[in-house]
């Protein structure tokens, strides 16, 4: 991007091979280790506990929980609505998700 925008001539590690690392499987919590933590949250943070349990149930991404608002809510029919997602890097909100679509995600009690 400096090379791009013209900060930089050329990019000074071109010619550099990349760095191979070898590929890691995911470990994920069990249900007991995320009704812990979900407990713990709950009585030492309250709001972090709603942040957690939103990302924990939907399966939303953090780009798109940064960018949820009250459009995206319909408390009628239970349903959270993902249309949009936050960029972090570039600090901007985007009018669609990572995949483009718009989904609808069912919400719990």
């Amino acid at each position: 991007v400096a090379v791009q925008w013209e900060y930089l001539k050329q990019n000074p590690a071109e010619g550099i091979p990349q760095i191979r690392v070898p590929e890691q499987d995911f470990q994920f919590w069990t249900f007991e280790e995320r009704d812990k933590f979900l407990s713990w949250a709950k009585t030492h943070d309250p709001e972090l506990y709603d942040i957690i349990a939103t990302a924990v149930y939907t399966g939303l991404r953090r780009g798109e929980m940064e960018a949820l608002r009250r459009d995206c809510i319909d408390l009628e029919r239970r349903f959270i609505i993902v249309k949009r997602s936050y960029c972090s890097s570039t600090r901007k909100f985007n009018e669609y998700t990572k995949s483009k679509k718009i989904r609808r995600v069912p919400m719990n009690d």
